[in-house]
């Protein structure tokens, strides 16, 4: 009815009305929305996914024909993993009014040889992101090792020159070259320590 979608009075609105619907007929009520630009979360204000109990994401599969269909919500259970459907073109059972026999989509399982392309690249991505995780968490470490050396230096009274020094050289034994601090982020170190 011209409602905007970027608003969380409107937005409230529909979310009512499909509860409303919902209860008076005891259907589940099914959405369907477009994404943004970005084309990874649903377009207009954040309470229409916040009143959601299930969200269904499809997006375009690696081939032709495909779709690729992933769960990220499920109010009542845990998120159904990621699938690919394959399409294909069935005839029915009914002419059409330009005499020719109408068609339509099927979802199935995919071919062996796209689904086998399918799971080598999620396999990619999902080591890339356990890699990249890793990385994260190392350089996490690093830094706290790091700041317990700086640390325990002061508390023995060392300069901060010379603490500069071993600070720069553990930072490089542990491959985080950048982690390395200078005298004034020392100093503040020590006064939060009351080492000052």
């Amino acid at each position: 009815d011209g409602g905007d979608e970027n608003s969380g009075k409107d937005m409230g609105g529909l979310i009512a009305a499909m509860v409303k619907i919902r209860e008076r007929f005891g259907a589940a009520v099914a959405a369907v929305h477009h994404t943004g630009k970005v084309g990874d979360a649903a377009r207009g204000h954040s309470s229409l996914p916040s009143g959601m109990d299930v969200m269904v994401f499809a997006k375009p599969g690696p081939a032709a024909l495909t779709v690729e269909l992933s769960n990220p919500k499920q109010k009542d259970g845990a998120e159904h993993p990621t699938m690919l459907l394959q399409a294909s073109v069935h005839e029915l059972p009914i002419i059409g009014e330009d005499g020719e026999r109408e068609t339509s989509l099927v979802l199935f399982n995919p071919t062996a040889d796209i689904l086998a392309g399918y799971q080598a690249k999620a396999k990619q991505t999902e080591e890339k992101v356990a890699k990249a995780q890793a990385a994260k968490q190392a350089e996490k470490d690093a830094r706290g090792r790091i700041k317990a050396l700086a640390l325990e230096r002061m508390a023995e009274r060392a300069t901060l020159e010379t603490i500069e020094r071993e600070v720069e050289d553990l930072a490089e034994r542990l491959g985080f070259p950048h982690l390395a601090k200078k005298k004034t982020t020392l100093g503040e170190w020590r006064k939060e320590a009351g080492l000052a």
